[in-house]
């Protein structure tokens, strides 16, 4: 080692020359305040003198790093999220599909028992047995399927061909209701054709009120898809509709049909 000059000192902890100054090491960054005075360096060792015993390790300051690391190696980076849930992505999402179709069938059901509730407490004689029980089996089931597939026709048209639909509806209709009918379409027509309008009506739930051989009033929750020119979506809406059915010649007509 080369003689010191007179503004340098060695650092007592890492013995790396430094400025006499210095109340930091620059190499190990220990701080000199309250550091023991350096000591001048010993005059090299004759053979007659005893070798000099190995100064004790200094301890590491705070701050100090180590030139070698012998700390184990740092663990691997974490998966990020998109990588672990990969897999469990697709059973994931089926689930929640099903819990989606679940809870759009309850709601449905839930909508049939209020609004028959709803209908019963507004209308408690209307399509009624006399003692307010459903006195037909068969006419429940089959005035119920009844009053699904006719009341989604006769709520469907499409522009080209509104004329013949309105004809093939007034067909499902009981003489009684096919003058209203044939109004209906007749003030929505001019409408219809200008906006190029098709209307799609499907019957989402059916809850039957009341049924005998002859007549049959059904509660009929109706999804209806509305396509017009000049619109990029289509629009989505849902109705109630009230079906007053009767038989005649074993085919069952719509005699009354209310929105609400």
């Amino acid at each position: 080692m080369s003689a010191l000059q007179p503004d340098e000192k060695v650092c007592p902890y890492c013995a790396e020359v430094i400025k006499a100054a210095a109340v930091k090491c620059r190499y190990c960054q220990s701080e000199l305040t309250d550091a023991p005075a350096a000591a001048s360096p010993a005059a090299p060792a004759t053979p007659e003198q005893d070798a000099p015993t190995e100064p004790a390790a200094p301890p590491i300051a705070s701050g100090e790093t180590l030139e070698e690391d012998d700390s184990p190696p740092p663990p691997p980076p974490p998966v990020s999220g998109a990588d672990r849930d990969a897999p469990a992505a697709r059973p994931g999402l089926l689930g929640s599909l099903r819990l989606l179709i679940a809870l759009v069938v309850v709601c449905l059901v839930l909508c049939c028992v209020a609004g028959f509730a709803w209908w019963r407490s507004e209308n408690p004689d209307e399509g009624a047995a006399p003692d307010g029980a459903i006195t037909s089996t068969e006419a429940r089931d089959g005035g119920m399927q009844a009053a699904a597939r006719l009341t989604q026709k006769v709520l469907s048209y499409d522009w080209k061909t509104l004329d013949a639909d309105s004809l093939a509806n007034q067909a499902m209709l009981a003489p009684s209701f096919r003058t209203e009918y044939a109004k209906t379409m007749a003030g929505v027509k001019a409408g219809a054709v200008k906006n190029q309008v098709k209307l799609k009506s499907t019957a989402a739930a059916t809850s039957i009120v009341s049924a005998t051989e002859k007549k049959v009033v059904a509660l009929v929750f109706v999804n209806r898809v509305t396509t017009a020119k000049g619109t990029a979506n289509q629009r989505v809406d849902s109705t109630r509709v009230l079906v007053t059915l009767t038989r005649s010649g074993g085919d069952w007509r719509i005699s009354k049909l209310k929105a609400f």
